[in-house]
């Protein structure tokens, strides 16, 4: 499995998952890849 498969399914499994990891390690990034267009439009990302 890969680190962005492994979110996605703890993303479903939970409604709370915490990613954590040294500043600058792409933390951010798969957060944004991971969750749904219509959440990342809804909470105002560039990326939705």
């Amino acid at each position: 499995m890969t680190i962005l498969s492994t979110l996605t399914a703890a993303i479903q499994r939970s409604r709370v998952v915490v990613l954590s990891g040294p500043r600058q390690s792409v933390k951010t990034t798969l957060a944004r890849e991971s969750l749904s267009e219509d959440f990342n439009r809804a909470i105002g990302w560039p990326t939705g």
